[in-house]
């Protein structure tokens, strides 16, 4: 998406620092995504929060992982699921068990959606 002229860049700001404090500056820059030191500095002064990209695989892969085992605990489940509504048929469950049963799914459930909207925030935060 192409800048309006009104949005482009003119102004330059020179500024003196150490050795020390310009490759600083870098590395936190690299560090936390950006290309060049005048986007990092510009994204300060937006007061943008950082984020260090080191951690973005981390992230992803532990959402993964947490993905992963939700699915499983579903497939687990819906086997129980099958497996007591074989033994309502055969009259050996009684009613207050498939209550209780019942129960336990909604209350899954309902944490499960609350942990998706954590994780919908955490992704595009």
């Amino acid at each position: 998406m192409k800048k309006l002229s009104s949005d482009r860049s003119t102004e330059r700001l020179e500024i003196r620092l150490t050795p020390a404090e310009k490759r600083f500056l870098k590395a936190k820059a690299k560090k936390s995504g950006f290309e060049s030191m005048a986007d990092f500095i510009v994204s300060l002064s937006k007061n943008t929060p950082l984020r260090d990209s080191r951690y973005d695989k981390i992230i992803f892969d532990i959402l993964d992982t947490l993905a992963i085992e939700l699915n499983k605990t579903g497939v687990n489940i819906n086997q129980a699921t099958h497996v007591l509504n074989i033994l309502k048929l055969q009259v050996a469950l009684g009613n207050a068990d498939l209550l209780q049963f019942n129960r336990l799914v909604v209350a899954f459930n309902q944490k499960q959606d609350e942990l998706l909207v954590l994780l919908r925030k955490l992704r595009f935060e």
